[in-house]
């Protein structure tokens, strides 16, 4: 009769988790240069600051005006080169930001996607 070692699975899981870190690790610090965080000043009387935030890690994008969060969303795959987002801002003295975010096509997870915003139009900053 042949019994198995005791010790063989927990060889064997811990050996996966190093390969993981191993991967994890760099990874995650790569994303950190490469996600994206830019702040753009939107009005002239009623002034206004709406932030684009990208984490290149894990997908997750976020758009606030003055701290409150207007979009929020994970986007793994994007078949699609350029991405543009829109966002109304203001009350009386109305505002369109729209940013445009563009992938490259080779690698696009482990590689700075560019974010460039307008403001009715009008360029207004790029990270």
């Amino acid at each position: 009769m042949h019994h198995r070692s005791s010790w063989a699975l927990p060889v064997f899981l811990g050996f996966i988790l190093v390969i993981a870190l191993i991967v994890y690790i760099p990874t995650y610090i790569r994303s950190k240069k490469n996600s994206v965080n830019l702040d753009v000043p939107v009005g002239v009387i009623e002034r206004h600051m709406v932030n684009f935030f990208r984490n290149a890690f894990t997908g997750r994008l976020r758009i606030s005006v003055d701290g409150v969060l207007v979009q929020n969303k994970i986007e793994w795959v994007v078949w699609r080169l350029e991405k543009r987002y829109d966002v109304l801002v203001g009350e009386s003295e109305r505002h369109l930001v729209t940013f445009v975010k563009t992938r490259k096509k080779l690698a696009p997870g482990f590689r700075k996607q560019a974010v460039t915003a307008y403001v009715d139009g009008v360029l207004a900053g790029t990270g």
